[in-house]
C-alpha cells in the first residue's frame, strides 16, 4: 500500500494492525497505518478579544528603552547581580 505525503513523495505506510471487515458476503480488508509525522507543535500567544499575535517586547529598565533582538543574548545569573 502506498500513501501519499502530499508533497508528491510516495512512501510506503507502516501497517500498524491489518485485518477484514465483513459484510454478510462481502470481506474487505482493513489496514491500520500511523497518521502522524513526527514533530513538535509550536503555539503563538495570542490576544484573546481578536485572535491576533502577540509582541514580544524586551526592555532594558537601565537604559529605558526597547532592545532590538539582535542585541539580545542568553544566559543565567551565578550570584546576585550588582547595580
Amino acid at each position: 500500500m502506498k500513501l501519499s505525503s502530499g508533497g508528491g513523495n510516495e512512501t510506503a505506510a507502516q501497517g500498524i494492525w491489518s485485518g477484514t471487515i465483513s459484510f454478510s458476503l462481502v470481506a474487505i480488508p482493513v489496514q491500520l497505518v500511523k497518521a502522524v509525522e513526527p514533530g513538535r507543535v509550536s503555539f503563538r500567544m495570542l490576544h484573546g478579544k481578536d485572535y491576533s499575535p502577540l509582541l514580544r517586547r524586551m526592555f532594558c529598565p537601565r537604559e529605558e528603552k526597547m532592545v532590538p533582538p539582535d542585541e539580545i543574548i542568553r544566559g543565567y545569573e551565578i550570584g546576585p547581580t550588582s547595580t
